[in-house]
Parts: C-alpha cells; structure tokens; sequence
C-alpha cells in the first residue's frame, strides 16, 4: 500500500481541511471570527472551560471548545498511525472504537488520515468503520453538522460509516459481538474528564472483550507529566494481560520513569491564525505539545527490543570512556552549535535524562539532519565519549545509524 501523499501531508505541518474549519466558524452564526460580537466572552468561556483543578466544564461551552480545541487536536493521531502503517498494519477494511470522541477532534484526523490513503491508492476501496462513544449529545450533534459538509470532499474509493454510542466510561459499555482493529482514546484518560477507577476496569474490558487478533490500542493526552500519569497506569495494566508497547517505544519496563512529549504545528489552521489575529486571544500557541503509546495484543513491536552492554542508567560509572549503545529518542534539541537528543534505553530505575550531542559542524558529513529525528525513532551509536553523568559527546570517529 502506497503512502507518501500522507507523509509528505504530515512533515509539511499542513492545513486542516477549509470543509471543517468554515463549519466550526459557522456554529457561531459567522463567515469569520472577527464578525463575533463579544470576544472578550468568548475568550473568557474558552480559558474557563477548565477549573483551577484541571476538570472539564463543558455545560454551555461545546461550541467552544470545538473552536479551540478540535484545531489544536486535528493531527495528533496521524504520529501513532504513521507508526501503524509503516509497518502494513492498518488495512483497506478497518473498524475503529473511539472512546471520549468529543466534537470529533481525533475522529475528523482519522477521517482525513484515511481520505489521504485513499487517494494514494485509488485502486483500493477503503471502508473505514467508527463506533464513536461520547456522554455528550451537544458533541454528537456537531460532529453531525461538520460531517455533513466534510463528507463531500471524500474520494469514491473511501467508505466511512459513524455509528454513535451515548454513553461514557464511567458506565459500563457492552458491545456485543464485535471486534475490532483499533480502539483508541484521546485526551480522555486524564484528570480533567473525571474518570474514576470503574472507567478504567471499564476500559480493560473494551480491550479484553471488543479488540481483534492482531489489532491496536493508540491513548493519546496532553503532555503534562501530572496528566500522563493516568496513561502510564493503564498501560502498566494493560502489559500485566499480555499487551505490549509498540511505539513510540517498545522497551519492556513495567513503569515507565521518564517523561518526553511529541509536538505538532498548529499555526497553519486558518482558525489559530484568526484567534491569534485577535486582540483577544494574543497568548494562543502555534505548538501543541502531546504524549502517545501505541499497544499491541500480538507482541509485535517497532523495532526489535536489545540490551547494552553498558546501560545508559549506569554511565556515572564511566565517564571519560567511549561507549556503544542503542536507545530511543525521547526528544531533540536544536541549539546554536550542537543538536541534543534526549535518549533512553529503557533501563532507568528511576527518572533521569541522558543526553546525546552533536556538534553541528558534524552535521554535513552525516547521512541524515539530525534535526529532523522524531520521537521515538531509534537510534544505533559506535564509539561515542561520556563526558558527564548525563551527557555522551558524538567525536569525529563516533558512528551514528538512525533508524526511521
């Protein structure tokens, strides 16, 4: 299966399909936001729609939210599938479970994640199929109104069936005799939804009970060490029933102590650009800063798992000396004369970050830009030095292969 439109699409940081984002402006009565009367309102029910405590407040707020939040959230879920695919494991035929689906900010990425496929492989008939869970009709009825208008765009290789479930977590959900190839949550599993301990049995039991053979769990939520918290016991839950990390790293740590977040461009969605153009809203960020984990329910992983001779949670034992190591990359630094990647190799006993430099002007004669690595691309070092505790050095005779 062809996929280069949707890589070229997701290193571009692109727009949000103009369908969806003249729906959401529409919702307000509006052609664009500058025609919104009250702004300093609006901006004060958006910065309001969570309390001091972290909880969502949605009440009168739904339209809100979307205009804000759907943007901001549209291409986080396109990472962990571009890890999926790149390995042949999304298919023409897929049914997905999306629990927490709000107005359809991970559902409309997912939709456009599919429409890009199908327009790669025209020959291939695509029939993607959601069950959407969601506890809040206001949401229901305005992914409905976006849908109506976005549907149009789709190509005549591209079936999308919606199915809805009202319900949420905290109940529980029975779904019977189906299964399917991917269950995914996004920005649900955290404090601000009030979920509470039944929610997660709850979810346990989706997996258990509702996930096909050889098939998929993508959580995704906001990258807030506090937050992420709750994504890291569900997946230490998860593994104790024989679910296994997949990506962004697939080291075999029961708990994991370290914190690194993935990052998207938001600036070029035409509804950042106009709040940002408002007097109102100067503070909006042009990047949104996300954590992910892909599982799986058959053992496969995104690379093949090893173990250092020398682990990167022992080096203070070892500074001055050079060292070979493999490790994932948790996050990268780009400074004035060095590129730092922030690395681990899973055998952290508690949290502590290591570092991997590169000076620039070694840059040229490497055969990639290290700028461009990703979180959780892995990468294979020869012969580089320890300088510090928490610092390995690339010298001229170091050997670097990353591994995409």
């Amino acid at each position: 299966m062809k996929f280069d439109k949707i890589i070229q699409t997701y290193e571009s940081q692109p727009e949000i399909p103009k369908e969806i984002e003249e729906s959401i402006i529409n919702l307000f009565g509006v052609k664009n936001l500058q025609e919104i009367q009250d702004k300093v309102a609006l901006s004060k029910r958006i910065a309001n729609l969570f309390y001091s405590d972290g909880e969502a407040d949605y009440k009168q707020n739904h339209k809100e939210y979307t205009l804000y939040y759907l943007p901001v959230n549209f291409y986080k879920v396109w990472q962990p599938l571009i890890d999926l695919l790149k390995y042949n494991l999304i298919h023409e035929r897929f049914k997905i479970l999306e629990l927490g689906a709000g107005p359809g900010s991970c559902t409309f990425g997912m939709i456009e994640f599919f429409k890009m496929l199908a327009i790669d492989n025209l020959e291939t008939n695509f029939v993607v199929s959601f069950c959407l869970v969601e506890k809040e009709k206001e949401f229901i009825d305005i992914f409905n109104t976006i849908f109506e208008r976005y549907k149009v765009t789709f190509p005549t290789n591209l079936n999308i069936d919606i199915t809805w479930l009202h319900n949420d977590l905290n109940n529980y959900i029975e779904i019977k005799d189906n299964k399917y190839d991917l269950i995914i949550e996004s920005n649900m599993l955290n404090r601000n939804e009030k979920i509470f301990r039944k929610a997660i049995n709850n979810l346990i039991d989706l997996c258990l009970n509702n996930l096909d053979k050889h098939s998929s769990i993508i959580f995704i939520e906001p990258a807030d060490e506090s937050v992420v918290n709750y994504l890291k016991a569900i997946k230490q839950k998860l593994k104790k029933l024989s679910f296994n990390s997949f990506s962004p790293c697939c080291c075999d740590a029961d708990y994991c102590k370290q914190f690194a977040s993935a990052k998207n461009y938001i600036g070029k969605s035409r509804i950042i650009k106009e709040l940002k153009d408002l007097e109102e809203f100067k503070t909006v960020k042009l990047y949104h800063y996300f954590e992910y984990v892909v599982l799986r329910n058959d053992g496969l992983k995104k690379y093949k798992f090893f173990k250092n001779k020398i682990l990167l949670n022992d080096i203070d034992d070892y500074i001055g000396q050079d060292i070979s190591f493999k490790a994932f990359i948790l996050s990268s630094s780009n400074k004035e004369s060095k590129i730092s990647l922030k690395i681990c190799d899973g055998s952290f006993s508690e949290r502590k970050d290591i570092w991997f430099e590169i000076p620039k002007k070694m840059i040229m004669s490497l055969r990639y830009n290290p700028i461009d690595i990703n979180r959780g691309e892995f990468i294979e070092v020869k012969r580089a030095k320890i300088v510090s505790k928490n610092r390995i050095f690339c010298e001229l005779h170091s050997q670097i292969k990353v591994m995409r």
